[in-house]
């Protein structure tokens, strides 16, 4: 369920991209990334789909270090009771 939000996430900005395609509307719309970034000196309109692409997979990143600390707390905490299980 994390990963599928985060591909709902990550693909937001080609979400507006392909309705402004499908509904063949004049005109240029904003390019927007998937979260409010400063890139410094880097050409935004230049390498757009390169700083998406690296948006995108930060955001599985993030995602996946969320769940590997969930799952090393839960460890922990199983062998926490373990340990006072053993101590009676």
């Amino acid at each position: 369920a994390l990963y599928m939000s985060g591909l709902v996430l990550g693909s937001q900005p080609f979400q507006d991209i392909f309705l402004h395609i499908l509904l063949n509307k004049n005109g240029s719309i904003p390019r927007e990334f998937i979260f409010p970034t400063e890139w410094g000196p880097i050409d935004t309109d230049k390498y757009y789909f390169i700083l998406l692409t690296i948006g995108f997979i930060s955001v599985f990143a993030i995602i996946t270090m969320l769940v590997a600390i969930d799952c090393v707390f839960y460890m922990c905490c199983g062998h926490l009771c373990g340990l006072f299980a053993a101590l009676g």
